[in-house]
């Protein structure tokens, strides 16, 4: 507990000045990446000076060295963990893609996708019905706020969290960091376009606040509840990385007052239990459906492949929402017979397995425990007797992470369940987070850390969840981004792993016809199979194809940048229609029906309809690329003629040469089937006399 004197004291000492001014700038400097480990210290500040009534006369502002000279003196700030969340990420969500602001809550953003998923893609609620209407109001309304406080503050995705001492930008950049958490009442109503002015009510409290003491309600008080400050006609973010928590809180608190706080227990179960079967699937664990009795109520289960010896068995336990509390943020899940029913199940599903007609070798329990937010606590003991079966214990937020980053690894959750029940069996552990302490793990597949002698108690260090939160976002850079049909909002993930190559596909991958987007751009250039249904074995011809058009889209892409900004003027997209023209040809060497390999032709104001001929196989299976720089010299014209132009012939072999010279840079090998794919064996010791 934080002396109370000791807050007064400090938050007195500024009490003659202008405190909205400072609530401005604590608020904009939570928006620096790399304040992100002095975030309590800075929302302590907020909710002492926020106690303080308004003041009737015009008082001066405080200056950037009285402001650093407050915070070092903050009773808020010791001890300080380090941030262990995404600094910022984006939703993809009804109209757009949204700058969100995490916080301190781990998951938040995956929470909120999978709430976001039973409210308004279960088909539980129909689009009239009152809850649905005001959540999708209320969703809306706060992520075109979050959205624009971090764009003003320009925090783009994937910035880093810092762990640095606490940073104080030059006088200019802070005076822009204060103007990125006000909105005045126009700015609010052209933000909120068609939305009511009133519907941010449910976060938005007035200033004057009781004052924080408790060190304890720094992350979880009544102020995270209502981020927003209402000042003077104006609105005030005062706590933006306690936006997106405020959100879920406020839709599950609708929810009670809609008295349908079971059906989106249930619907929410369901979302999370949907999304955990594709999280396991990136590391090739497929569903099975062997014999199984129905869990118990509230529980939700299944039996996935590990290996061809090995299964797992996966448990999701999610909060029931019983007695949510409207008032309190950050409540408790209570249940004292929770770990009871859950060690029972297992042991019945264990006994199930093993005496099927065809048991496993092993099994490996996955408890998946999901929360909105409030917080259960369930110690398990030893493992369970007779088989002692390993078993891990994680959230799904932090499945969906370590799934994520351990993509194509089937045995990931078996080797580190063993090795983790290896070191328990050594020595005491504690650890706060399973991506904490998978992030050790993941370093050299094991728990040796040293070279020392072996210890009996290991602290897991707070960060590795951070750690891990970020390779997500360097390989994936979940984002939304403007359909290739104009008008929907499609997430998409980097193709190719790395942020330095803007390609990127439709999220999850495999469904649907084959689309490809390339980014860096004025606008958006998209490359997509045809719409019409085709034979199944044209699909991997057209993914490869619009694999290679995106590539040399982007290769080029300084060159065409002049063309796509004037473009960009009267469009909001250019898309790449592929048509394969089905031939036998494409899987076998007999000769093609046609010699000509690649046309194409403008076919809206936006659209480039570019048909694909058997015979560009012969042009892009020679020993350079040749086929490939003609490629590129279409792309050009095709992208001038979008414009409304024409592409001089000394511009276009330019392009080419700059980024396509002549030799062996291609994107797609080929090798005809009746090639001899052996090398020169001229000298070479025949097969017979080497064995």
């Amino acid at each position: 507990m934080i002396s109370v004197e000791a807050v007064i004291t400090h938050r007195d000492s500024v009490g003659s000045l202008d405190t909205i001014d400072i609530i401005q700038g604590l608020a904009g400097l939570q928006l620096v990446p790399a304040n992100a480990a002095r975030l309590l210290r800075l929302e302590g500040g907020v909710q002492s000076v926020a106690s303080l009534p308004l003041a009737a006369t015009a008082r001066r502002r405080i200056t950037r060295e009285e402001l650093q000279r407050w915070l070092d003196e903050s009773p808020f700030r010791l001890p300080e963990d380090p941030f262990n969340n995404s600094f910022v990420e984006e939703l993809t969500f009804f109209g757009g893609s949204y700058r969100v602001l995490p916080g301190s809550v781990e998951g938040s953003a995956f929470l909120f996708r999978r709430l976001a998923a039973a409210v308004f893609r279960s088909g539980e609620w129909d689009a009239q019905d009152p809850f649905r209407r005001e959540a999708m109001a209320l969703a809306l309304a706060t992520l075109r706020l979050s959205d624009a406080v971090a764009r003003r503050a320009a925090v783009e995705r994937g910035a880093r969290p810092g762990v640095g001492a606490l940073v104080i930008p030059t006088e200019g950049a802070l005076n822009a960091l204060k103007d990125a958490v006000r909105f005045r009442e126009d700015e609010l109503d052209e933000l909120l376009g068609d939305l009511p002015r009133d519907v941010l009510e449910p976060l938005t409290q007035e200033i004057g606040l009781p004052l924080t003491t408790n060190r304890e309600h720094l992350g979880t008080g009544p102020f995270y509840a209502r981020p927003l400050l209402q000042i003077n006609g104006a609105l005030i973010v005062a706590l933006p990385h306690a936006v997106l928590g405020a959100l879920l809180h406020a839709l599950v608190s609708l929810a009670v007052r809609h008295g349908v706080i079971e059906r989106l227990a249930s619907t929410f179960r369901l979302a999370v239990f949907h999304s955990i079967i594709e999280s396991l699937s990136y590391i090739e664990c497929p569903r099975l459906h062997p014999p199984l009795s129905d869990p118990p109520e509230g529980f939700a289960d299944a039996v996935l492949s590990l290996d061809t010896d090995k299964v797992l068995y996966l448990l999701l336990v999610t909060d029931p929402l019983n007695d949510y509390d409207g008032d309190v943020i950050y409540g408790e899940w209570r249940d004292d017979e929770l770990r009871e029913r859950i060690e029972a199940r297992l042991l019945a599903a264990e006994t199930e397995l093993l005496f099927n007609p065809t048991p496993p070798n092993a099994v490996l329990h996955l408890i998946v425990m999901q929360s909105i937010g409030r917080a259960a606590v369930v110690g398990f003991g030893d493992r369970l007797e007779p088989v002692r079966s390993h078993r891990l214990v994680m959230s799904a937020a932090e499945l969906d992470v370590i799934c994520l980053l351990e993509g194509g690894r089937q045995l990931t959750l078996w080797q580190y369940a063993r090795a983790a029940d290896r070191l328990r069996d050594e020595a005491r552990v504690l650890s706060f987070s399973e991506l904490d302490e998978f992030d050790i793990y993941r370093e050299n597949r094991s728990y040796y850390l040293s070279d020392e002698g072996r210890p009996n108690m290991v602290s897991m260090a707070v960060g590795g969840g951070a750690n891990m939160l970020a390779d997500v976002a360097d390989r994936f850079d979940f984002h939304g981004a403007l359909g290739d049909d104009g008008r929907s909002v499609v997430e998409v993930a980097l193709l190719h792993g790395e942020r330095r190559i803007p390609i990127y596909i439709p999220y999850p991958p495999g469904i649907g016809r084959p689309r490809v987007l390339v980014e860096g751009l004025a606008l958006p250039i998209w490359v997509v199979a045809p719409e019409r249904g085709f034979e199944a074995r044209y699909r991997a011809r057209c993914a490869q194809f619009a694999d290679l058009i995106s590539y040399w889209l982007w290769q080029i892409t300084p060159d065409i940048a002049p063309l796509a900004e004037s473009i960009a003027e009267s469009q909001d997209k250019v898309v790449f229609e592929l048509e394969l023209v089905e031939d036998d040809a494409w899987f076998n060497d007999t000769p093609a029906e046609d010699d000509e390999a690649l046309a194409w032709q403008v076919v809206a104001r936006d659209r480039i309809g570019m048909t694909v001929y058997p015979a560009v196989m012969d042009r892009l299976s020679g020993p350079t690329n040749e086929g490939e720089r003609d490629i590129v010299a279409e792309l050009v014209r095709a992208i001038a003629a979008v414009d409304g132009s024409v592409a001089d012939d000394d511009f276009v072999t330019a392009v080419v040469d700059r980024h396509a010279p002549l030799g062996q840079k291609k994107k797609l090998v080929t090798f005809r089937q009746t090639n001899d794919p052996r090398l020169d064996d001229t000298g070479a010791v025949p097969q017979s006399a080497a064995s």
